[in-house]
């Protein structure tokens, strides 16, 4: 009888462990854990060399574009960092808004200049990074008005943090 109780409870401290692995690897995947992993950073700001008109600054639709470039390429993650250090994860939740020259990442205000790292295979970040076609109002922005964007060198291993923004789950179901 001891002997069966013990088997038991064997089996119901591994069924345990595999559901907790099996939560924290759900969390991961929306974003709701910190992680760290090979990648890059990005930075987007506004031109400094040019007088201030709608194709010298950064706009939501620009982090928008490039959020949906880099998980087009395989992305694993992505956090925007703003002035002032206010960072804020992208899941699926996010809503990339702006509000005048603010820009609105899950209901924080972020103004720039952003740094929008990136975590994935570092070669295929780069070329997705590099990509003047699909990237095109952007270099072309870059090129007429000095709109700043560029990779940082140098960071191989990315941190991001966990998703902080509002969450409400309607009708879901978990496979």
């Amino acid at each position: 009888m001891i002997s069966v109780l013990q088997d038991q409870t064997k089996h119901t401290q591994t069924d345990l462990k595999d559901l907790v692995a099996d939560v924290e690897e759900k969390k991961a995947k929306v974003g709701l854990t910190k992680i760290e992993d090979e990648g890059i950073v990005v930075v987007l700001n506004d031109s400094e060399q040019r007088e201030t008109n709608p194709n010298s600054i950064a706009h939501a639709s620009d982090i928008r574009d490039l959020v949906n470039h880099f998980f087009q390429n395989g992305a694993k993650a992505i956090s925007i960092e703003g002035a002032g250090e206010k960072e804020e994860r992208i899941s699926f939740f996010t809503s990339i808004d702006c509000i005048v020259n603010t820009v609105l990442i899950n209901g924080t205000k972020i103004v720039p200049p952003f740094k929008i790292r990136v975590l994935g295979d570092r070669d295929r970040m780069i070329t997705a990074i590099n990509d003047r076609v699909a990237l095109k109002q952007i270099y072309d922005r870059v090129d007429k008005e000095s709109l700043e964007f560029h990779m940082l060198d140098g960071q191989i291993m990315v941190k991001l943090t966990k998703y902080s923004g509002p969450a409400e789950i309607k009708n879901a179901k978990l496979k």
